[in-house]
C-alpha cells in the first residue's frame, strides 16, 4: 500500500519548491541594495558637508590674503613715496602715477577676468543640448 499511496501523491517540482528561496533572495538582495545605496548617499551627504566647510575655509583665507597683499601694496607705494619726495619729486606728480599705474593694473585685472569669465558659458554643451549644427570636435576640447 505505501507503494500506491506515494503513486497517488504527486511530488512538487523542483522549481516550485524553490520559488520561495528564490523571492526571499530576491527581497534580500533588494533590501542590501537600498541599505547600499543608502550608506552611499549618506557617505556623499558627508563628504559634501566636509567639501563646503573646506571651501568656506579657503575663501575666508583667500579674503585674508587678500587684504593682506592689499595692506602690503599700499605699503610699499607708501615707503616708495616718501622715498621719492626725498629724492626731491614732487608729491603731486607721484601721487598722479601711482594712481594711473594702480588704474592701469585694475583695468588689466578686469580684462583678465572678463576673458576668463568666457569660458562659464557651456557654448558646446549648450549647442549640442539644442541639437544646433555645431558640434564640439577635438579642436574645441582645449581651447581657452
Amino acid at each position: 500500500m505505501l507503494a500506491q499511496e506515494a503513486a497517488a501523491k504527486p511530488e512538487k517540482p523542483a522549481s516550485q519548491s524553490a520559488d520561495p528561496s528564490l523571492r526571499a533572495l530576491a527581497l534580500g538582495t533588494i533590501s542590501l541594495v537600498r541599505k547600499l545605496i543608502g550608506d552611499l548617499l549618506g557617505l556623499a551627504a558627508l563628504e559634501a558637508r566636509l567639501a563646503t566647510l573646506s571651501l568656506i575655509g579657503i575663501v575666508a583665507t583667500a579674503l585674508a590674503a587678500a587684504f593682506a597683499i592689499m595692506a602690503f601694496w599700499l605699503l610699499l607705494q607708501a615707503a616708495l613715496l616718501v622715498g621719492f619726495l626725498r629724492l626731491g619729486a614732487d608729491l603731486l606728480w607721484l601721487l598722479i602715477g601711482f594712481t594711473v599705474f594702480n588704474g592701469l593694473t585694475v583695468m588689466l585685472c578686469l580684462f583678465f577676468i572678463r576673458r576668463l569669465s568666457g569660458n562659464l558659458t557651456f557654448r558646446a554643451t549648450t549647442a549640442a543640448l539644442r541639437g544646433s549644427d555645431t558640434h564640439a570636435t577635438a579642436e574645441t576640447r582645449h581651447s581657452p
